[in-house]
């Protein structure tokens, strides 16, 4: 049987490696012999230096027929994708408490928030061969215990088919390998997606007590510092109280905006005679009444989904847009070639695309970092020269083909 170690290097053993790399040593051929050679060196010049002084460390311990190119690879993916049981088991717990308490336990139950983070897990979990079936049964069973009922309904329905295969003894899930059990995850959060999508589009993606669409993309940061990892009373550095103030002052309008500045104030049917949200609201019923676009919430500064696509809304007469919403138009037109929304806007986080700074300059630091940029530069410069090298020096159609593709992809 042929193994391809570039795809399936976590589920061979390094004693396999070991000796399939001594039979190479001992009946290669010389290109085969030189290929193994530039393997390493490549690899070699591609790591830093506390990973370098990891991996030969290993590698001095072998036999020296034991070591090239093909064990050295196997040495430098389990030195880097290894993984403890304590990591193995939060990993796993992380999607099964989802399982448990379900998508009303996430913030406005925000379908592409959850969805990032257990295929981030789940391909951890695939790297070391650890993800197993029940993963995937969990992250289903998460999107049962759904607050809006048609897009719980869809995944009600697929659990219940899931354990009659199971109670049928038909189940083909017990058997998955680990890439098998990460494409049904990543298949199920493409739908998932999409049912929450489309349920945004056409305003039905309401919450008990929530207004939908104002809190799900505001983003959490520090006011002291805008560090994403922590809230101002978290914060170690000293206090700024003029910029804490402006920070809050900034989320205040931006919820204001997404709000389209009341939606409309309070209406009536109202329970008691107290009134509902905007022309609905509740009902003497007690029912959540569904939500009802007004003029003010249709012309408010926001973002949503038309014909398939995120925009947002200029109210300075640009109108409903891909560039920019109401507070960026001066910015905008400013620097229209090189405007870019800010990595904490709403937009990146609805659309799911992913922040990259517009014809950002790069600003080389200084001391110690500045070392380390010197350090990596020199370590690319030398990975071009051993690949220009074999480049050059090669017969081999296919693999003149392969390295020419490494060689653009340097960019150097």
């Amino acid at each position: 049987m042929i193994v391809d170690l570039l795809t399936h290097w976590g589920s061979v053993s390094l004693d396999h490696v070991l000796k399939w790399q001594t039979d190479f040593n001992g009946y290669s051929e010389d290109e085969d012999m030189i290929s193994s050679i530039w393997m390493q060196e490549l690899l070699t010049s591609s790591m830093d230096v506390e990973l370098r002084r990891q991996v030969e460390a290993i590698e001095q311990e072998l036999d020296v027929y034991q070591r090239g190119g093909i064990s050295f690879f196997k040495i430098l993916m389990d030195t880097l994708f290894k993984m403890s049981t304590m990591a193995e088991d939060s990993l796993k717990q992380f999607i099964k408490n989802f399982g448990e308490t379900g998508l009303a336990k996430i913030p406005y139950e925000n379908v592409r928030l959850i969805s990032f983070q257990v295929n981030g897990v789940a391909e951890r979990l695939a790297d070391s061969n650890l993800l197993r079936s029940e993963s995937f049964i969990h992250y289903v069973n998460g999107y049962t215990r759904c607050s809006v009922a048609p897009f719980k309904a869809v995944f009600q329905n697929k659990a219940t088919e899931y354990m009659y295969l199971d109670a049928t003894g038909t189940s083909p899930f017990s058997s998955m390998s680990s890439p098998q059990v990460l494409a049904k995850i990543k298949e199920t959060s493409r739908v998932a997606e999409a049912l929450y999508d489309n349920l945004n589009l056409g305003k039905k993606w309401n919450l008990p007590g929530k207004e939908p669409g104002v809190h799900a993309n505001i983003v959490s940061k520090c006011d002291n510092c805008g560090a994403l990892d922590h809230l101002s009373n978290k914060c170690t550095k000293p206090r700024d109280d003029e910029r804490c103030k402006a920070a809050r002052e900034a989320r205040a309008k931006a919820k204001e905006d997404l709000r389209g500045r009341g939606g409309g104030g309070r209406g009536g049917g109202g329970r008691d005679g107290r009134g509902g949200r905007g022309d609905g609201g509740r009902g003497t019923s007690d029912e959540r009444a569904p939500w009802k676009e007004t003029e003010d919430s249709k012309s408010n500064s926001g973002v949503k989904m038309i014909d398939g696509s995120w925009k947002m809304l200029c109210n300075k007469g640009c109108g409903w847009n891909s560039t920019h919403t109401t507070g960026f138009h001066n910015e905008q037109s400013r620097s229209a070639a090189s405007f870019k929304l800010p990595p904490e806007h709403m937009w990146w986080r609805l659309s799911g695309k992913q922040y990259a700074a517009a014809g950002a300059a790069v600003i080389l630091p200084s001391g110690a970092d500045a070392t380390q940029v010197v350090q990596d530069r020199q370590q690319l410069t030398a990975l071009t020269g051993v690949v220009d090298r074999y480049m050059t020096g090669t017969d081999n159609a296919e693999m003149s083909s392969f390295l020419g593709d490494v060689r653009r992809a340097l960019g150097n």
